[in-house]
């Protein structure tokens, strides 16, 4: 248990922001893990009461932290400092973020044949500000949440070696206040996506991954695990 605090410690230091759904929820868990990773995103989003579509990027590094409530719910926790960054396609608006999220996900620990089974809803929300031109006291801001619903499979064709694919579903808001500019509503042009991962396990402890999404939200990321 000590270890793993250290470890937690080590990754907690070395996070940055990028909010949004990651990882195979299919892996259960004994006790708890922590995560660290990397990812790039896009998306499309169209202002609430129609009119321009444009592209809201993102990326950084990613923590969190999962804890086991029973052998097949997990609670998540993440924490992002203001090291991520975001963009909105043709705009000079690019702001360091923050935020948090919160999640829960469902993996028995049983497969159903060959396959294990996996569930998750999350949610994300973020942040960042940037001081306007010629201005001192006065700020550009934007604020976005996320919340997901997924569910998918894995299966171990190799020992230590897995491949996981499934469906999710976005709900992305995003508000910007940006002078000169009047506040602006966004939200995600399509909620639908996919996902699919291969999953390296050297030991039991240890799991390195690579991802890649598409559909609600365009992303490739690359992550290592710790379970204690």
């Amino acid at each position: 248990m000590k270890h793993s605090l250290i470890v937690f410690a080590g990754l907690c230091i070395a996070a940055s922001a990028r909010a949004g759904w990651t990882g195979d929820p299919t892996q259960s868990l004994k006790t708890g893990a922590v995560v660290m990773g990397y990812q790039t995103a896009t998306r499309s989003v169209e202002l609430t009461n129609g009119g321009s579509e444009r592209d809201f990027q993102t990326r950084g590094f990613v923590l969190e932290t999962r804890s086991a409530l029973n052998p097949v719910a997990q609670l998540s926790f993440r924490v992002l400092p203001f090291t991520g960054r975001m963009n909105l396609d043709g705009d000079s608006f690019n702001p360091h973020v923050a935020g948090g999220g919160v999640g829960l996900y469902l993996a028995p620990p049983e497969p159903l044949g060959p396959i294990h089974l996996g569930a998750a809803v999350v949610w994300d929300g973020a942040g960042g500000a940037q001081k306007r031109e010629g201005s001192t006291k006065e700020y550009n801001r934007v604020f976005w949440s996320d919340t997901t619903l997924a569910a998918g499979a894995s299966w171990y064709p190799v020992e230590r070696v897995g491949v996981y694919a499934g469906a999710n579903y976005d709900s992305f808001r995003a508000r910007f206040a940006v002078s000169p500019v009047p506040k602006t509503n966004w939200k995600g042009t399509s909620p639908w996506g996919a996902y699919g991962g291969v999953t390296l396990s050297p030991n039991e402890a240890w799991f390195v991954t690579a991802e890649v999404r598409g559909g609600a939200e365009r992303s490739l990321g690359a992550f290592l695990g710790y379970k204690y």
